[in-house]
């Protein structure tokens, strides 16, 4: 059966062979981008192996779910596991903001850089975002409260319990050490603008204010965890200069701090 090209059809299928085309040049050039993915190395990778006590690993302040989901590309090699977690941040990014233009904006910051050099996994945030609203709370913050996302999130935290025992205290003991040269945080001088940015955040549904709230009662973070609040913004945003100016500023923030290193 002989199959129409039609112009339209012609088009989506160069599309698609372009699309596959740039895929393949991205892994390539993160496979051979002279970076060790620190973060995936040290961190991730590790704690994801050890499955059934991922907090053995230190330095460690995530759920343990987050495990579970980064198991499979734990079994790569290391790399290669390593490119697939900074390949599926750019994704991510990409189809969160789903504009060029907004793209390069959020590539030009120091959370966007932090992020893919380091495999940190904050871009991920961003696939919660897009999930409904009843899954999103397993990867994000709960920007999106519902009955129902409450009820998901309270059944795998049961779940988790039962599991990996009361894993949050190990989770504080593990992931407590802080290093305050790279911390990005002014609490408690930010607590006050929290209450703010969650009353606008809720009554105009805006994902960017309750990020930036929750980095506010956050007494610390590192600069890269200010990658969704930025992604938000950006995308909830059309003045270019705005973009700019938070580029800007995160490069700012990141000069200013001598202890910040990649």
């Amino acid at each position: 059966m002989a199959i129409l090209l039609t112009k339209p059809r012609i088009l989506a299928y160069s599309r698609g062979i372009a699309s596959f085309f740039l895929l393949g040049c991205l892994v390539v050039a993160l496979y051979y981008f002279p970076v060790s993915y620190g973060d995936w190395r040290f961190f991730f990778r590790p704690a994801a192996l050890s499955l059934t006590n991922p907090y053995q690993v230190k330095g460690i302040l995530n759920p343990p779910w987050t495990f579970v989901l980064l198991y499979p590309l734990a079994l790569l090699p290391e790399r290669w596991g390593g490119v697939a977690i900074a390949l599926l941040s750019i994704i991510a990014i990409a189809i969160f903001l789903r504009s060029p233009a907004k793209l390069l904006a959020m590539s030009a910051s120091a959370p966007f850089i932090f992020v893919i050099v380091l495999a940190q996994l904050d871009a991920l945030v961003l696939y919660g975002l897009m999930l409904p609203a009843s899954l999103g709370p397993l990867l994000t913050v709960l920007n999106r409260i519902s009955r129902h996302s409450l009820i998901i999130f309270a059944g795998v935290f049961m779940i988790s319990i039962l599991v990996w025992g009361f894993w949050p205290a190990q989770m504080l003991r593990a992931g407590l050490v802080p290093d305050e040269l790279r911390n990005a945080s002014f609490f408690p001088y930010s607590l006050p603008l929290a209450p703010i940015l969650i009353f606008f955040g809720i009554r105009q549904k805006s994902d960017a204010c309750l990020c930036w709230a929750t980095l506010c009662v956050s007494p610390f973070f590192q600069m890269h965890s200010m990658l969704p609040a930025i992604a938000c913004t950006i995308q909830e945003t059309k003045d270019w200069r705005i973009w700019a100016l938070l580029s800007i500023l995160s490069w700012l923030m990141y000069a200013g701090h001598v202890g910040w290193v990649i």
